[in-house]
């Protein structure tokens, strides 16, 4: 639709055509109303009406405004069906949006989950971020498939309304699968490659949205194989169990492939149980199993090895916790088996020495106000080469009546002035 264009226009400013009153005493002419600009006017009208599904009638002065009130309540206008990509969203709209003004409010149905950060590009108009409502980009999962979304436009970013998916704590025992053929994309819910994920870490990622009640979460590795150990273990809300088969644990390898420095399993807050697997370092300094700034890691049914002589086996520290259950066993050549610097370390079940062990420093060190405690159930077993202990500043090292002979070594064991040994 245009302005008024016949004859005898006149400009009301800025260079606007609009309408003059005829004055015949004046010689001045009207403006002549022109048949196009009348129909034009009515069919803006009836186009409003049509959208509204309104019958045109004679006796209504008001079918213009509940149009407009009608339309606008469908909320049509700002909704679409998203296409595109799972994070590369697109969508159209009627009447279609031309240009990004902040505060445009808009609703898209979405038609996968997105699996990383995601963008949205309207009417083929450039693609802006969809960012959270603290200005955090997307995760994977927070646009769920078949879910209506609302987003604001900032002009620049689209928000999402309201708590996006990895905001919302979840409530629960769940189990996770992983295995070496899954996948990270996967949901983790079934032991199928299509379905599993394929590293322990994602599965703790994972489980950052779940406050744990009950027994807590379960890791469970589908099938044997070497896994990728997750490193440094923080934020745990709950108890985490991480399985792989208490009757074959040499068969399900967590070992430091991909870790630098620092421990093959890590627990630094928390509480952590591993059952039924093999933990493996390769790499110099890195630990196979420890707890540190008031973590609690308890093992059973787990083979704990180093290819490198130089580290240590196992290591509480700061405050934390490690126990060591029925059916652990230490092997092979280490600095160090079992340290306890400023942490404990608990032997509560049958723990055994095999293949090899020999400790160029000491089977079992305490400094630092450590403390290695045997319980009722606690027992050691098999052989090793090297000092049996060494116990220093204000260090407690007890064997629950087993005696100085009760860790495998070759070498008498010692506590120093500050120190105990019983």
């Amino acid at each position: 639709m245009d302005r008024i264009n016949g004859a005898d226009v006149f400009d009301i400013g800025g260079g606007r055509r609009g309408f003059r009153s005829q004055n015949a005493m004046a010689g001045i002419n009207g403006t002549e109303v022109t048949d196009k600009f009348l129909n034009d006017v009515q069919e803006e009208i009836i186009a409003v009406l049509d959208e509204a599904e309104i019958v045109p009638s004679p006796d209504d002065q008001k079918q213009l405004y509940k149009a407009i009130a009608q339309n606008s309540q469908s909320g049509k206008w700002n909704y679409a069906v998203a296409s595109g990509t799972p994070n590369a969203l697109t969508a159209t709209f009627t009447p279609q949006i031309f240009t990004y003004h902040t505060g445009i409010t808009i609703h898209v149905r979405i038609g996968a989950d997105n699996t990383d950060e995601a963008s949205l590009a309207v009417d083929g108009l450039a693609a802006l971020p969809i960012l959270t409502m603290r200005g955090q980009p997307l995760v994977r999962g927070d646009l769920p498939a078949g879910g209506v979304c609302t987003f604001i436009c900032t002009g620049d970013a689209w928000l999402f309304t309201g708590l996006v998916q990895s905001e919302v704590p979840i409530i629960g025992s769940p189990t996770l699968w992983v295995r070496t053929d899954g996948n990270d994309e996967n949901d983790g819910l079934e032991n199928t490659s299509d379905r599993a994920l394929a590293t322990i870490t994602e599965a703790l990622a994972r489980l950052g949205r779940y406050t744990l009640v009950g027994d807590g979460a379960f890791i469970r590795l589908g099938i044997p194989g070497t896994y990728q150990a997750p490193g440094g273990i923080a934020g745990v809300n709950g108890l985490i169990t991480i399985m792989g088969d208490a009757a074959s644990p040499a068969s399900y390898i967590a070992s430091d492939i991909s870790v630098p420095f620092g421990n093959a399993l890590f627990t630094t807050s928390g509480r952590i149980k591993v059952l039924g697997m093999m933990l493996h370092s390769t790499r110099a300094s890195v630990v196979p199993l420890g707890a540190y700034s008031g973590g609690n890691t308890a093992v059973e049914d787990v083979i704990i090895q180093t290819t490198v002589p130089t580290n240590t086996l196992v290591s509480s520290s700061y405050n934390s916790t490690v126990s060591l259950g029925d059916g652990c066993n230490l092997r092979g050549a280490a600095a160090v088996g079992i340290e306890a610097r400023s942490g404990t370390v608990t032997i509560s079940g049958a723990v055994s020495w095999s293949n090899g062990a020999a400790y160029s420093t000491c089977n079992i060190r305490c400094l630092a106000g450590g403390r290695v405690v045997t319980t009722g159930a606690g027992s050691a077993s098999g052989s090793a080469t090297g000092v049996r202990y060494a116990a220093s500043q204000c260090s407690v090292i007890t064997t629950n009546g087993g005696g100085v002979n009760f860790f495998p070594g070759s070498v008498a064991g010692s506590a120093d002035a500050t120190s105990s040994y019983s």
